[in-house]
C-alpha cells in the first residue's frame, strides 16, 4: 500500500510495523510503497468475538456522512458518484443476494477493473457473506484457471472489459457460477432488496 489503505486496516485491527519503498510489483509492471501490518491469532480472537470492526465502520460512516459522495467512477466519460448511504444500501442488498443463493461461508471472486460494485462486492462478501478473493484484472486465462481452481472459488463475477479471459475456462468449472456485472448488476441488487423484505439473515459475521 498507500497512506489510506493503512489507516483502514488500522481501525480494522491491524497493527502498524514498518514501511517497504520501492517493492517490486512483477504482475502490474511497477514499483510501489509498502506498508507491513501485523494482526496476531490472538489479536483476531480478542476484536472478532464480540464485536466486527467493518461493520461498525460502515455504520458510523453513514451516520456522520449519509448524503455525502463517498465514491466515484468514470462511466461513458462521465464521472457518476454514490453516497454513503447509498453504497450502504447497495453492501446490504448484494449481501442478501449472496445469502439467498446459498453462498454463506463460501469462496466468492471478483475478476474486475476497479469499480464502484467492486467495492460493493468486496465490504458485502467480507462483512456479511463469506470469503472475498480479489484477482487481478491483468491476469490471463491460464491465472484465472489456476486460481479458480485452488481457490475453490463457487461464484465469480467479472466485469464486461475481461470477458475474452472469462469464456475459455468456464466450461471447465460446471460447478461455478459465473455473473457479468455490467449485465447483472442492477438485477441482482433489485433481487436483493426483495430478499431483505423476505426476511434474509445477513447479520454481520464475527468469527471466533
Amino acid at each position: 500500500g498507500n497512506d489510506k489503505s493503512r489507516r483502514v486496516q488500522k481501525k480494522l485491527g491491524f497493527r502498524y510495523q514498518w514501511r517497504t519503498d520501492d517493492v517490486d510489483v512483477p504482475l502490474m509492471n511497477e514499483h510501489r510503497v509498502g506498508h507491513v501490518n501485523l494482526m496476531t491469532i490472538h489479536d483476531w480472537r480478542e476484536i472478532y468475538c464480540d464485536t466486527n470492526p467493518l461493520n461498525e465502520f460502515l455504520n458510523e460512516s453513514v451516520s456522520k456522512w449519509r448524503d455525502r459522495p463517498y465514491l466515484h467512477e468514470l462511466k461513458d466519460g462521465k464521472y457518476v458518484s454514490v453516497s454513503f448511504s447509498e453504497f450502504n444500501r447497495d453492501v446490504l442488498a448484494l449481501a442478501a443476494y449472496l445469502i439467498s443463493k446459498g453462498y454463506k461461508d463460501k469462496n466468492i471472486g471478483i475478476f474486475s477493473p476497479n469499480s464502484i460494485a467492486w467495492c460493493v462486492f468486496d465490504i458485502a462478501v467480507m462483512n456479511f457473506v463469506g470469503i472475498s478473493v480479489g484477482l487481478s484484472k491483468e491476469w490471463t486465462s491460464e491465472n484465472l484457471l489456476y486460481a479458480l481452481d485452488k481457490c475453490d472459488i463457487a461464484c465469480l463475477f467479472y466485469g464486461k472489459a475481461l470477458e475474452d479471459k472469462v469464456l475459455p475456462v468456464m466450461s471447465k468449472f460446471p460447478d461455478t457460477e459465473f455473473i457479468c456485472i455490467e449485465e447483472h448488476w442492477d438485477e441482482i441488487i433489485a433481487e436483493g432488496w426483495m430478499a431483505l423484505g423476505r426476511g434474509v439473515d445477513i447479520r454481520p459475521a464475527y468469527r471466533d
